[in-house]
């Protein structure tokens, strides 16, 4: 499913993000007249790769953690303080909304449109059958309703069963607060539409380029 949605285009906010990390280091390298050398500036290049790698090591660390503690599990408290904040946010976030949890990082398949994805939960919130997808970046953009309609499409399909709603949950790891989507039946319908899109130009994007590497 995200190497689906991945084709989106996201470089426009993450072309801003990385510019501004280099901004930073060099001017923090600078100050005081210091003279800002090759390797430095090589370094301050590389630094929202590395960047990137730490937020995606911190989010799998809360995932496996959130994991554990919906199948009954007794996770033990983490060491890094961002890895707690995005635990305390997900321990809020089913306190406030006293959602009952069955499943996590369930793998779903439709067989009527061959995809495949790994859902984080799925449960009853009130009266309703909710889908959920667990997030830890810094916003909530438009690619995971494509993702959680994805994943809502396979299971529907999987198993028989009309979900009523569903969720996409952010975790702050900086302040361990949490920000929640809600997605009705009636959007999840647009949703759907666009990720089978995606879908579509995805499998014409691999053949295309194997008939490119064939020649």
């Amino acid at each position: 499913v995200t190497s689906i949605t991945g084709i989106i285009d996201k470089s426009r906010p993450l072309i801003f993000w990385a510019v501004g990390l280099m901004r930073d280091y060099l001017l923090a390298k600078g100050k005081d007249g210091f003279i800002i050398a090759e390797e430095t500036i090589i370094e301050a290049s590389k630094l929202h790769q590395v960047r990137k790698e730490e937020a995606a090591d911190i989010g799998t660390k809360i995932h496996d953690w959130v994991e554990l503690w919906i199948k009954g599990k007794k996770p033990g408290a983490p060491t890094e303080p961002q890895v707690m904040n995005g635990i305390n946010a997900f321990l809020k976030w089913v306190k406030e909304t006293k959602i009952k949890l069955k499943s996590s990082e369930t793998i779903v398949y439709s067989k009527k449109n061959d995809y495949a994805g790994i859902m984080d939960a799925e449960g009853r919130m009130g009266k309703e059958n909710v889908i959920i997808d667990f997030k830890s970046s810094n916003g909530i953009y438009n690619e995971y309703r494509y993702q959680l309609a994805a994943y809502w499409l396979a299971r529907e399909e999987e198993t028989g069963k009309k979900f009523d709603g569903g969720w996409i949950v952010k975790f702050g790891k900086d302040d361990g607060e949490f920000a929640a989507t809600y997605i009705p039946r009636k959007e999840y319908e647009k949703d759907k539409v666009a990720f089978l899109a995606a879908l579509a130009i995805k499998r014409r994007e691999n053949e295309l380029a194997k008939d490119f590497n064939a020649k």
